[in-house]
């Protein structure tokens, strides 16, 4: 089975190198825009997802804008 990673917020803003504080900020002020993985609770975000965005993507690959 090949179950996809998965990342808490703690883990995203290592990943990204800034601190929960300004992550959290972030995904308040919009400029964060990849999604939590729907229902995750505590929220949790897809590895792919987190480095699409990283790396210059607009954020969740599924998402229509």
């Amino acid at each position: 089975m090949d179950e996809q990673k998965t990342l808490t917020l703690t883990e995203v803003a290592k990943l990204i190198g800034v601190t929960k504080k300004t992550l959290y900020n972030w995904i308040l002020g919009g400029r964060f825009p990849v999604k939590p993985i729907e229902g995750s609770n505590p929220r949790r975000w897809n590895i792919e997802d987190v480095e699409n965005w990283r790396f210059g993507g607009k954020g969740n690959d599924n998402a229509e804008n």
